[in-house]
């Protein structure tokens, strides 16, 4: 898996704007290097189970994209 996705609750967050929000932050890498991030901020109550697999889902696409550039 090319993706880590970390979950970021209430006192967690560094900036005092984000304390009643979740922040969701998949880590992606090509290559095995962390190249970027791609993050969704919501309300406490969101749906988990969604929100992971939209963000391996796009990771995942952009991984797949930048393999194949850096292949040409």
């Amino acid at each position: 898996d090319n993706t880590n996705i970390k979950i970021i609750i209430g006192d967690e967050n560094v900036h005092e704007e984000l304390k009643n929000c979740r922040v969701v932050v998949a880590h992606y890498n090509i290559g095995g290097r962390i190249k970027g991030d791609i993050g969704i901020i919501g309300p406490c109550r969101m749906y988990y189970s969604k929100v992971l697999s939209s963000l391996s889902a796009a990771t995942g696409a952009l991984c797949d994209t930048f393999e194949k550039l850096l292949q040409d």
